[in-house]
């Protein structure tokens, strides 16, 4: 008699269309696992609303992210931090609530922040934040623009500083906050998956989508890779929004989102992973058609075997062979760029999805280049 891991596929080959049974089981009844991927591309993804806020170019502009709540989740940007800075007391509410909390503020502008303590002036504890990274402060912290002394060689002092600043309530009362329907959305209700396929455990809040940054800098830089002859910088603008998982879940693997961006996440609360998948026969680099993460045009069946559990992998491992890199995420870190930039400044992404070893909230940040 087969046990029931054997003839059962699990969801991430019901995701991807393959599938080691030929018939998958969804709520609508039998259906070809094939079919499941057609069917995504024929569905919308009902995404959450979008604020569009625009950086009015004054300094130490402060302005609310739409998913915070002010009760569970507080969230702030911070445009164009000037040299003199701004406290964190001076950012949200006077401290009244989730005042004991940590506070995740994240760099997104081209230069570098600076992290200081106003009453406590000694000699290097001011200690700079890189663009596109993450640290965790509190209590009378505040943040200014880097100086020229305190910005390493090759770091801009001409761009503009924009902080995010992120504290949220407990991991035990967090979950008060999926219950706001207006800032909430389920994926799987959303239409993001397959008909049949699901419930699946991954929300997603209303989005930000921030213009008019005045932000300027190189993505091969910023990927680590060496610049092409006659490329530099561009500018871009950045959309985010925050996304929950419960422990031992995933936000599916893909390899090609919605627009043409550089993707990093800052984790919030938890312990996750991002991780890479080598699957490089089934990926393609043209992910510039319409398509609907992580299912669609754009995202073809990757190899069987790659992304099965235990019990259904015949190598038997967590994520199968085609696992060759992660980053653990912990509150406050932000993992390096994923993508590959080519020659036409297209960022081009290997297999890879978020996994939650614990409850998980993170913030989405997208650079999208301005056309």
């Amino acid at each position: 008699m087969l046990k029931k891991s054997e003839f059962l596929p699990n969801r991430r080959q019901v995701m991807s269309g393959l599938a080691t049974s030929p018939l998958a089981i969804g709520a609508e009844g039998l259906f070809s696992p094939s079919i499941a991927h057609l069917i995504s591309e024929k569905e919308a993804c009902n995404w959450p609303t979008s604020t569009t806020i625009s950086a009015s170019g004054s300094s130490d502009q402060v302005v609310a992210l739409p998913y915070g709540d002010g009760v569970y989740i507080q969230a702030k940007i911070v445009f164009n931090v000037s040299n003199t800075g701004i406290a964190l007391k001076d950012i949200f509410d006077d401290g009244k609530t989730l005042a004991d909390n940590d506070t995740i503020v994240t760099s997104l502008g081209s230069s570098y922040a600076t992290v200081f303590d106003p009453t406590y002036q000694a000699e290097g504890i001011s200690k700079s934040i890189p663009p596109r990274q993450a640290t965790v402060i509190r209590a009378s912290t505040a943040v200014r623009k880097a100086t020229v002394d305190e910005t390493p060689a090759g770091g801009s002092t001409d761009g503009p500083v924009h902080l995010a600043f992120i504290r949220t309530a407990s991991p035990r009362n967090i979950a008060n906050a999926l219950a706001d329907s207006d800032r909430w959305q389920s994926y799987t209700k959303a239409g993001c998956w397959p008909s049949g396929v699901g419930p699946y455990p991954l929300w997603m809040s209303t989005r930000a989508e921030m213009t008019n940054l005045n932000l300027s800098f190189n993505p091969w830089t910023a990927a680590n890779q060496a610049t092409p002859d006659g490329k530099g910088n561009a500018n871009f603008s950045v959309n985010s929004n925050i996304w929950w998982l419960p422990s031992m879940s995933d936000a599916a693997v893909h390899h090609c989102h919605y627009k043409n961006f550089i993707e990093v996440h800052t984790q919030l609360l938890g312990l996750g992973r991002m991780q890479k998948f080598n699957d490089q026969t089934s990926r393609v680099t043209d992910c510039s058609k319409a398509g609907t993460y992580p299912l669609g045009t754009n995202n073809p069946v990757p190899s069987a075997s790659y992304y099965a559990v235990p019990g259904i992998s015949s190598n038997d491992s967590a994520f199968g062979p085609g696992l060759y890199e992660e980053y653990r995420l912990a509150p406050g870190e932000t993992n390096v760029p994923f993508p590959y930039v080519d020659d036409d400044m297209n960022f081009i992404y290997p297999w890879h999805q978020y996994y939650a070893d614990t409850d998980c909230l993170w913030v989405v940040w997208e650079l999208i280049p301005n056309s």
